[in-house]
């Protein structure tokens, strides 16, 4: 499991690279 701030930080990075 990932912490939320984790988790938000990584669905952020993956909306970067899908852009």
């Amino acid at each position: 499991f990932f912490p939320d701030k984790a988790m938000s930080l990584a669905l952020g990075i993956l909306d970067e690279l899908i852009k």
